[in-house]
């Protein structure tokens, strides 16, 4: 490959290195959307005078959103680790293998919610409250509830469990993500 001057090496090379960019972005984005949130931005150089390419916002690639498999109407309450509030081991939810607590000192994230109504390892989502945040299935509220649409927000002390209080909110039960593998 021959290029009669520098800077066209330069331009060539760039949109090279933004198209594989962008390409690996979107492969993997299909892989695993919730890792992937790539941004890649072009950077004007002095030497480069072909204005038709560069630009000056970055070009964004975002994971393709989840689509909600059913929508419905839930009473939401909230509750913290605390045997009061929980059984004699407050950090381990009805997914056993999980800790509440040791997950939330690792990451500081509050994405854990009880329902008696939905399996385990459930992914939903509450657009009016929380936007796009998923939240996961994680643990089971009081039989008392069996047969209720109600969920139980997992806080990470008493206060913000106190303070959610009672609400009635829509929530979007989200389809499985699907993983395809590329030979």
């Amino acid at each position: 490959m021959t290029f009669s001057t520098p800077t066209n090496a330069i331009q060539r090379m760039t949109n090279i290195t933004i198209a594989f960019t962008i390409g690996l972005s979107i492969l993997l984005s299909q892989i695993n959307p919730l890792i992937v949130k790539a941004t890649v931005e072009t950077t004007p150089q002095s030497s480069i005078t072909d204005d038709s390419f560069v630009t000056e916002e970055p070009a964004v690639v975002l994971p393709p959103q989840r689509l909600a498999k059913k929508t419905m109407t839930v009473v939401a309450t909230a509750y913290s680790s605390e045997v009061g509030q929980t059984d004699s081991t407050p950090c381990i939810p009805a997914m056993y293998t999980f800790n509440l607590c040791e997950y939330f000192k690792k990451n500081g994230v509050e994405d854990t919610v009880a329902a008696n109504f939905l399996p385990l390892g459930t992914e939903v989502r509450f657009p009016d409250i929380y936007g796009d945040k998923v939240f996961i299935v994680r643990d089971r509220m009081n039989a008392k509830y069996n047969g209720k649409s109600r969920i139980d927000f997992w806080k990470k002390d008493r206060g913000g469990a106190v303070k959610f209080g009672v609400n009635r909110m829509k929530m979007e039960v989200l389809e499985k993500e699907k993983v395809s593998l590329i030979k």
